[in-house]
């Protein structure tokens, strides 16, 4: 990965935890990608924590770079019966489904 994409992710990763909720679990960036768990939280509370990340994060990186990457989010509530496998593909297809559409947003799993 180029130097300035790695700074980019770990500042974004400190953000993250900062803003993230106290029962929230934040993991360490994969690619370009991290995740994070809010346990217990049904899918309007999770929306709005996201949109607030998403938010914070433009605003605190707008200076970091003249180059800076739009902040797209997939989030995906947990269903019954759901493994933990399928709830992360379900986030995954979300945030693909928010790059194109029009990058710098969040986007729920169906």
């Amino acid at each position: 990965m180029h130097p300035l994409g790695q700074s980019w992710l770990g500042e974004a990763t400190r953000l993250g935890r900062r803003l993230a909720t106290a029962t929230a679990i934040v993991t360490a960036p994969v690619l370009d990608r991290f995740a994070v768990a809010l346990p217990g939280t049904d899918a309007a509370i999770t929306l709005r924590v996201a949109e607030r990340i998403r938010t914070r994060f433009c605003t605190a990186l707008a200076d970091f770079d003249a180059l800076r990457p739009p902040v797209s989010i997939g989030v995906a509530a947990h269903q019954a019966g759901e493994d933990a496998d399928t709830l992360l593909q379900r986030a995954d297809h979300a945030l693909y489904e928010a790059k194109p559409a029009s990058r710098d947003r969040v986007q729920l799993a169906r």
